[in-house]
């Protein structure tokens, strides 16, 4: 209620807010397995043993050690899956755009191919520098790899998720409001 009631315009100033802290952590993570592959840094609960080259390069689907589930391609190419479930809410602020039908292509277009190429450059770069077997057991060797500390990424996560529901939260009204104008 809050939300909807002091507008969009402060919606608009903490989503840019949450998007810069989301990008901070994102570049730290990077950084952070790039200083770890380049044996700069051990990273923050990781130790040489972890760290491996090309070691994931092909396949190899094991029994998961906690749950024993073994993976396969189609549960792997789930992990993709969060790189295109941002696009609708760009697009139900359609509303504010001059020209929306032309830049809703475009900019449905490019936010699939940014989302879809930090992702796979995520999943590459700790493929190629941390070892299978940690990959495995650490669930969050995003924030174990981090730099300078982990906690940049775990208050990178939870402020990303704020940022999503925040944003759904101020759109939802309007398309609702739409809805009701159109008779639908």
């Amino acid at each position: 209620t809050t939300c909807v009631h002091i507008g969009n315009r402060y919606v608009m100033i903490f989503s840019n807010v949450f998007l810069g802290v989301t990008l901070l952590s994102v570049i730290c993570m990077c950084g952070g397995c790039l200083l770890f592959a380049l044996d700069i840094t051990n990273g923050n609960y990781l130790q040489p043993y972890d760290r491996s080259h090309y070691e994931n390069v092909w396949p190899r689907y094991e029994p998961d050690p906690y749950t024993g589930v073994t993976p396969d391609f189609f549960s792997c190419l789930a992990l993709l899956y969060p790189s295109v479930t941002g696009i609708l809410n760009g697009m139900s602020k359609s509303h504010q755009l001059k020209n929306p039908s032309q830049s809703i292509p475009r900019g449905t277009f490019w936010s699939i191919v940014t989302s879809t190429f930090i992702y796979m450059t995520v999943c590459w770069l700790f493929g190629c520098s941390i070892s299978n077997r940690t990959l495995k057991v650490d669930k969050f060797v995003t924030a174990s790899v981090s730099y300078p500390t982990d906690l940049v990424v775990r208050v990178g996560v939870i402020v990303s998720a704020c940022g999503l529901i925040l944003g759904c939260m101020s759109t939802a009204p309007s398309l609702l409001d739409a809805m009701s104008e159109d008779q639908v």
